[in-house]
């Protein structure tokens, strides 16, 4: 994993694929898709918690892949922040008249967010996890 968080390539692709999936929920967290004949479009339904879970499960991993930084700290910070990304979203969707706010979507969220943090604390090679101390040759 230490020589794929090395690659340049790599990184800048996540960059691109993450500011991608940031548009993409925010398109899809303020625009309206259904159409008043069509309340039963179930990949647009805001309750769908597993399109969440999803969604904010691979929106950590993107985050994490997207920076050069490593250890347990940027794990946390990755799942934390694009979890309070989509409270916030989903807290705005109060003051938008054709959005509804559901609290299970924070649930679902969360879900993705920590599965994220979950398995990568879990399956992260402990040589990533902790960052070595490099001490002076004597």
């Amino acid at each position: 994993m230490g020589e794929i968080r090395k690659n340049k390539l790599l990184i800048n692709t996540a960059r691109v694929v993450f500011i991608s999936w940031i548009i993409v929920v925010t398109v899809l967290s303020f625009v309206s898709f259904s159409r008043s004949d069509d309340n039963n479009n179930l990949l647009f339904s805001s309750s769908r918690a597993e399109v969440h879970a999803v969604a904010y499960f691979i929106g950590a991993v993107l985050c994490f892949y997207s920076f050069r930084l490593e250890g347990i700290g940027f794990v946390l910070l990755a799942g934390i922040g694009v979890f309070i990304f989509g409270v916030i979203f989903e807290v705005v969707q109060l003051w938008i008249p054709y959005r509804t706010f559901n609290p299970m979507d924070i649930v679902a969220n969360g879900a993705g967010a920590g599965l994220f943090i979950i398995l990568w604390l879990v399956f992260l090679p402990a040589k990533v996890r902790i960052r070595p101390t490099h001490k002076k040759p004597i």
